[in-house]
């Protein structure tokens, strides 16, 4: 993945807002019968409506993120548990895809998968894609992906692994400490390059006007807003 640390800063940021997930590497067959392991989010998008104020009920979902992403969108799927059923709907068809018109203008950096999960809930509220079987059971069960059940010691594995690989990414190239908000990034290339004060530091220096992480002429740089609090909890991780 071209992206891993804006990767990382969207998966922490997104599923804060999901009830349960796992994130793994696993096999995305696309329709022109192409393999490519790729890293995937399962998780269970929560349903808002007033007939479920007492059974709390989810959609489990599983997102394939593409090796060029962000710049391409999540490929998504409703994924049924063994007591639901799937329900066509216009943004789901038959083999459980997702479709939204926010996947089909899928711009980056304007869209990301916060948005996108704050989406599915509105969707899946209004237009649920399921039947549920066990109208009668008040228990949930545990989130089942597209192809196979959560392991959940590789998913915190894998888990503690991308925290301490977003630390490293969340370090500044230039004081060598974690970075202090806003973040400032490169978009020439898509990385991190520091703290805000590092950043103004070096452009008032003798820079030679390149990309310290690409080498780009002339990157353009902007701050990362709304990343505070990630970045402080950057200071927690051991």
């Amino acid at each position: 993945y071209a992206y891993g640390s804006t990767i990382a800063v969207e998966i922490i940021n997104a599923v804060k807002i999901l009830r349960s997930f796992d994130i793994k590497r696993s096999e995305h067959v696309f329709t022109d019968g192409k393999a490519e392991q790729l890293l995937t989010i399962n998780g269970t998008i929560p349903i808002h409506r007033p007939e479920f104020r007492k059974i709390h009920r989810y959609v489990p979902i599983t997102l394939y993120l593409q090796k060029n992403f962000p710049l391409s969108p999540p490929i998504c799927f409703v994924s049924p548990e063994e007591n639901q059923e799937l329900l066509m709907t216009d943004a789901v068809d038959s083999n459980c895809q997702v479709y939204f018109s926010y996947l089909k203008d899928w711009r980056w950096p304007g869209c990301d998968l916060r948005s996108l999960f704050e989406i599915m809930i509105a969707e899946f509220s209004f237009e649920i894609p399921l039947i549920f079987l066990d109208k009668e059971d008040e228990s949930i069960t545990s989130v089942k992906s597209h192809e196979t059940y959560r392991d959940r010691d590789t998913s915190r594995s894998f888990y503690e692994s991308l925290a301490n690989k977003s630390k490293e990414a969340f370090t500044c190239g230039i004081c060598q400490h974690v970075i202090k908000p806003p973040a400032i990034l490169a978009t020439c290339c898509g990385q991190i390059i520091g703290c805000d004060a590092c950043v103004k530091e070096m452009e008032a220096s003798n820079w030679d006007k390149r990309c310290p992480l690409c080498r780009r002429e002339a990157p353009a740089l902007k701050p990362i807003n709304g990343l505070n609090e990630f970045i402080d909890g950057m200071n927690d991780i051991p």
